[in-house]
């Protein structure tokens, strides 16, 4: 399978509950999560990317390669890559991925970076975030 993730997508794939914009949405991000969370998605390379990637494929937000919030999404990317060390180009597999987001988000850094994200008003990312932080 072949993934790209914009870099805000890291911590949004980590604590996917099944939400999302249209049924098309849920249905293709729950399939990705799936193959990432089976044995084989353990060691699965992801694509970095600066425009949609497939989590966004069926978004209807979704605007050929950029999103009717762009201005908004630029701000989580870049916000999520230099806390994950990561830009355009990279490959990193899941597993190291979310050793990234263990070693190097804090609450403190979430709050800051998903300050404008509509999402974190559920407290889904926070969750997962207190749950990895106390893993290490």
């Amino acid at each position: 399978m072949n993934i790209s993730f914009r870099p805000h997508h890291f911590l949004c794939a980590l604590s996917f509950r099944g939400e999302g914009y249209s049924p098309q949405f849920i249905a293709n991000f729950s399939g990705i999560m799936r193959y990432l969370n089976s044995s084989s998605g353990e060691n699965a390379l992801i694509n970095v990317v600066g425009v949609t990637d497939s989590i966004c494929a069926p978004c209807p937000s979704k605007r050929n390669d950029h999103c009717i919030s762009q201005k908004k999404i630029t701000n989580l990317d870049k916000a999520h890559a230099e806390i994950l060390n990561i830009q355009s180009g990279d490959k990193i597999s899941w597993k190291d991925a979310k050793q990234r987001i263990a070693d190097r988000v804090t609450l403190e850094k979430f709050h800051q970076a998903c300050a404008p994200c509509e999402w974190k008003k559920f407290g889904w990312c926070e969750e997962v975030i207190k749950i990895h932080i106390n893993a290490n």
